[in-house]
């Protein structure tokens, strides 16, 4: 790597202390060679000014995930989808009234797992509605055993043991969503359960029990459904929201409750606009201090 203290003339467009740093690696036997004294040549408003390079600081974690979803732990960099996650905190604020699953819906690799964990749980996190700072939250997938991850889920809330839940998931499906409706509105009688199935399609591809598979989509049902007491109907106890490929719409039409929830105000996630994908680029580097080079 080239580095030179020596400072450049100062002209009225090029500070002397101003300096870009390139820094270079090489793995196994491969070599990296650069040239000291190597200039960067800048352009700003049609000027032409060099300077000089230097070594410089390595930025500790990349903002960018590649093919892999943004996780909860990378809310900061998730940028593109601001118009979105409003949409979805919106369509949530309604089911608080109305009840009912809300469906997201979006073609492989568009983003929907990334809007689930780094925009709608963060937001949540941060109140986006009242009280959902308070809330408890679980996040899985169906597997090959749906019954058994929710009823895992359902036992972290409860206290009671996984395996035993998720028998009594098979067995009495009804008694199961008012023990949970119990637990949640026993802490606090504006309290909710948010529960995100993401890559909801494992409920046929993995799964290939049918009669597990319509208990888990009833039990969603239950928990998102409005209660019925002696008096005006009671808000649901959870909001449930399924991420699903659109490729498995068709599959889902098949079972009324998810038909049902296709047809109640779905969340349709199509491919960035240009203004989103440059947000995308650019602000995730911003945020860890770092710039896009003009015109890439």
């Amino acid at each position: 790597m080239g580095n030179d203290d020596e400072p450049l003339p100062e002209t009225p467009h090029q500070p002397a202390e101003e300096v870009v740093r390139f820094e270079a690696h090489a793995s196994d036997q491969a070599r990296v060679n650069q040239a000291a004294r190597d200039l960067h040549v800048h352009y700003a408003d049609g000027i032409r000014g060099a300077r000089r390079t230097g070594p410089g600081a390595q930025a500790q974690e990349c903002p960018y995930p590649g093919l892999a979803a943004f996780g909860r732990d990378q809310a900061r960099w998730f940028f593109g989808r601001d118009q979105l996650t409003a949409e979805l905190i919106s369509h949530l604020d309604a089911r608080l009234r109305t009840g009912g699953v809300q469906a997201v819906v979006a073609p492989s690799g568009a983003g929907k797992s990334s809007l689930l964990h780094a925009g709608l749980l963060p937001k949540l996190s941060d109140g986006a509605l009242p009280g959902s700072d308070r809330w408890s939250t679980v996040v899985f997938t169906p597997t090959a055993q749906p019954l058994q991850a929710l009823g895992t889920q359902i036992a972290a809330l409860t206290g009671a043991d996984p395996a035993s839940v998720a028998e009594q998931l098979v067995a009495d499906s009804q008694r199961t969503g008012a023990l949970l409706r119990g637990r949640i509105r026993g802490l606090d009688s504006d309290a909710r359960l948010v529960i995100v199935v993401d890559q909801f399609e494992e409920l046929f591809t993995l799964c290939t029990d049918d009669r597990q598979r319509r208990t888990f989509i009833e039990l969603l049902a239950q928990i998102a459904a409005p209660q019925s007491a002696a008096g005006p109907d009671l808000q649901p106890v959870g909001l449930v929201v399924m991420g699903v490929r659109a490729d498995f719409y068709a599959t889902c039409v098949n079972y009324p409750h998810l038909r049902t929830a296709l047809q109640d105000s779905p969340l349709v996630v199509g491919p960035m606009s240009d203004a989103e994908l440059r947000a995308a680029v650019l602000y995730p580097a911003q945020e860890a201090g770092l710039d896009v080079e003009p015109g890439l």
